[in-house]
């Protein structure tokens, strides 16, 4: 994004991260973790879970 935006001469000051891979953040604070259940797993990232 800092490079896309730097190629039409805008400077980005701060990104956030909204969503990691298929999981949204909401309203996750910094340096909290959530835990996700293995069914919830499986499901959004199909294959990498060896059954």
């Amino acid at each position: 994004i800092r490079r896309v935006m730097e190629a039409i001469d805008l400077k980005v000051n701060r990104l956030i991260r909204l969503s990691y891979g298929p999981f949204q953040l909401g309203r996750l604070a910094r340096g909290n973790v959530k835990e996700i259940h293995r069914e919830i797993l499986e499901n959004q990232m199909p294959g990498f879970f060896k059954t």
